[in-house]
């Protein structure tokens, strides 16, 4: 059964017993409709992946808000509605923790589980299942942001650089793209947990790019072996940052500053980022990065860069590096 069936169904079951109980038979006609807001966004979801192919993700970011708030309110009437909730909590650890921890859980299931995030009994318990599920690539894409959501809160995460809950939701972003290349080289393949990780390495981007680009210059980052995709690097400060094995994809980097020095022997991985875009680069890096990622007229940069050779040779002499093997002289 589909999750939202599993929502849809609580709502029934709660008109059909409210009786001469009004507040509940508010709660299920408001659970009916949340759970038609989130087939809303499902649907929106499909859309983009339809319509902008490869560069469909950066437009996530429009509908994650929305999302995010019929969610919490789905849980909220869940948790409302709950008889004897004192008498039922151990039950309910036991049967979502379980989920949670093999990775099957659903969206109703990861409702239930997330009140326990912050429970005194279970919240160390808790906290390292959540991590677990995050990390293994859950089929529900809705399970794992509500959760994702639930485990690292923006007011926490948000300006919070270096900090534990940063360091962790980053290594949630590595664990995954581990998963995702241990499934693409797998076989049988399965394509529906390979875009499931996809997008929520997307939906991790979304998350963390705002709290990277307002990071103070010279606080600690860590980004090596950290994949982000399809996101606003624009202005982001990376002084001082660990980027060995780095893999920004699509990136937006207008104006950024990438003054690092440990990432030469991945300057591979900024083959479809337009890093030429960026406000400085280190001479090192810049001519790694020419060298092994310079511009390709059929590559997709993203969604907000559509450059042309003429622009790469500009950027890249205005950056430093007026001898370039892939500039003819009429364009330096």
């Amino acid at each position: 059964m589909d999750e939202l069936d599993t929502l849809k169904n609580r709502a029934s079951t709660l008109i059909a017993q409210s009786g001469s109980d009004p507040g509940a038979l508010e709660r299920g006609a408001q659970l009916l409709r949340i759970a038609e807001e989130i087939e809303k966004h499902r649907a929106e979801t499909q859309k983009l992946r339809r319509e902008a192919s490869g560069t469909r993700l950066l437009d996530y970011v429009k509908i994650l808000a929305p999302w995010a708030a019929v969610v919490v309110g789905a849980v909220t009437i869940m948790v409302q509605s709950s008889q004897n909730r004192t008498d039922k909590v151990n039950a309910t650890w036991v049967r979502t923790s379980s989920a949670v921890a093999n990775g099957s859980a659903n969206l109703a299931e990861v409702g239930e589980f997330v009140e326990f995030l912050n429970s005194k009994e279970h919240q160390q318990d808790a906290r390292h299942a959540a991590e677990g599920f995050l990390k293994s690539g859950p089929v529900s894409l809705d399970a794992f942001r509500l959760l994702f959501d639930n485990l690292y809160p923006h007011d926490i995460l948000y300006g919070h650089v270096g900090s534990n809950e940063s360091d962790d939701a980053l290594q949630v972003d590595r664990a995954l793209l581990d998963n995702y290349n241990f499934a693409t080289q797998n076989n049988p393949k399965d394509p529906k947990r390979e875009q499931a990780m996809l997008d929520e390495l997307v939906y991790i981007t979304t998350k963390v790019t705002p709290v990277l680009k307002n990071r103070k210059p010279g606080a600690p980052l860590d980004l090596e072996h950290v994949i982000l995709l399809d996101g606003d690097f624009s202005k982001v400060n990376l002084s001082g940052a660990k980027l060995y094995g780095f893999d920004p994809e699509r990136m937006d980097m207008h104006g950024a500053i990438l003054n690092a020095d440990d990432s030469h022997d991945y300057a591979d991985k900024w083959v479809d980022t337009a890093w030429w875009e960026a406000q400085s680069i280190n001479p090192d890096f810049l001519k790694n990065l020419e060298d092994k990622a310079p511009f390709n007229p059929k590559t997709s940069y993203g969604k907000n860069s559509n450059p042309t050779l003429e622009e790469y040779c500009r950027r890249t002499s205005k950056l430093g590096m007026p001898d370039t093997a892939h500039c003819p002289l009429g364009l330096l």
